[in-house]
C-alpha cells in the first residue's frame, strides 16, 4: 500500500514538472509534447509545415521527402528543473519515398520521495522516459506527400514501469503559391498498458501549420514566415507563430512567439549551416522561477 501510494504521488510530481503549463492533469508522457530539434524551438515550435530532415519523424514524418538526401540528427535537450533528454534520427531519402528511425530518452533524476511533510526525503528516485519509432513518408501527388511514424513508449517511474505504442501521421502540401507550403500531423494515437493500476493517457495532438518563404531580394539576406495551431487533448487551444532569416545563406538568426501557455511565450535561436552540415542552438525562457532551456542540434547529410 505504501508503495501504491508513493507511486501515485510521483506521478503527479512527475507530469506537473514535465507539463509546465497547460496541462490539466488528464494527460500522461507530457515528454512527447516537449519539442526536439534546435532550429525549431528557435522559431517557435512553428515547424510542422517547415519539417525537412530527419527531425520530420517528430514534427511531420512526411516532411522526410524535402530533404534532397539522406541524413542523421542529433539534439540534446537542457530542460527546466536539470532535466535532460536525447534525441537521435536517421532518414534515408528515395525519389519518392524516405524511411526514418529514432530513439529518444526523457530523464529525471533526484526526486525526493515523502509521504509526509519532512526536511529530509525517505529516499530519491527518478523517472526515465524511452521512444524509439520508425516512420515511412511517400510522395502521393506532385503537390502531395504523406507519412507515418509508429513508435514504442515506456516509462518507469519509481519501481514501476509500463510500455506502449503509439502512432503518428502527417500530411505536407506544396500550395501553387511560390513559396508557400502547408502541413498537418496527428500525433500520439495509441495506449499504455497500466503503470501498476493506473492507466495513462497519451497526449493527442494536432498540428496545423503553413510556411512562407519570403521574395529574395538579396542573396546576403533571406527570411520566412511559419505559424501553428496546437490542439491537445484536455488542454487549451495554442498559437506557434516563428521566423527565421539566413545571412550570407550560412548564418541563421530565429526568433518565436507562442500563446496559451502560463510560463513561456518567447524563443530565440542561431545556427550555422554549411551545404552538408548544420549546427543549431534554440533558447526558451520560463517564467515562475523555473529557468530557461536550452536545446543543441548537429545534424549532416549522408
Amino acid at each position: 500500500m505504501k508503495q501504491l501510494f508513493l507511486l501515485l504521488f510521483l506521478t503527479l510530481l512527475v507530469s506537473a514538472v514535465m507539463a509546465e503549463d497547460g496541462n490539466k492533469g488528464q494527460n500522461g508522457l507530457a515528454y512527447l509534447k516537449i519539442a526536439v530539434d534546435a532550429r525549431a524551438v528557435g522559431m517557435g515550435e512553428a515547424y510542422s509545415a517547415v519539417a525537412g530532415d530527419a527531425a520530420a519523424v517528430y514534427w511531420n514524418p512526411a516532411g522526410m521527402l524535402k530533404a534532397k538526401k539522406s541524413n542523421v540528427l542529433f539534439n540534446h535537450n537542457e530542460w527546466i528543473q536539470d532535466i535532460r533528454g536525447e534525441f537521435v534520427a536517421l532518414s534515408l531519402v528515395r525519389e519518392k519515398s524516405a524511411w526514418g528511425f529514432h530513439l529518444r530518452s526523457f530523464n529525471i533524476g533526484e526526486i525526493p520521495v515523502r509521504i509526509i511533510a519532512s526536511s529530509e526525503p525517505l529516499e530519491n528516485t527518478s523517472a526515465n522516459y524511452f521512444s524509439a519509432g520508425l516512420s515511412y513518408a511517400r510522395r502521393l501527388h506532385p503537390r502531395i506527400d504523406a507519412g507515418v511514424t509508429v513508435k514504442y513508449l515506456f516509462e518507469k517511474i519509481y519501481v514501476e514501469s509500463a510500455t506502449g505504442f503509439g502512432v503518428d501521421v502527417g500530411l505536407a502540401y506544396r500550395v501553387p503559391v511560390s513559396g508557400l507550403n502547408l502541413g498537418l500531423t496527428l500525433q500520439n494515437f495509441g495506449k499504455m498498458n497500466n503503470l501498476r493500476s493506473e492507466s495513462t493517457n497519451l497526449p493527442v495532438i494536432t498540428r496545423i501549420g503553413g510556411h512562407y518563404q519570403l521574395p529574395v531580394f538579396s542573396s546576403r539576406f533571406q527570411g520566412s514566415l511559419a505559424s501553428d495551431i496546437v490542439l491537445i487533448t484536455h488542454e487549451s487551444v495554442k498559437i506557434h507563430l516563428g521566423t527565421e532569416w539566413f545571412l550570407w545563406q550560412q548564418i541563421a538568426l530565429r526568433g518565436g512567439i507562442l500563446s496559451g501557455y502560463d510560463s513561456r511565450s518567447v524563443s530565440l535561436g542561431l545556427g550555422f549551416n554549411r551545404p552538408s552540415i548544420r549546427l543549431d542552438y534554440g533558447f526558451v525562457p520560463f517564467g515562475e522561477d523555473l529557468g530557461s532551456t536550452h536545446r543543441f542540434t548537429l545534424s549532416f547529410n549522408l
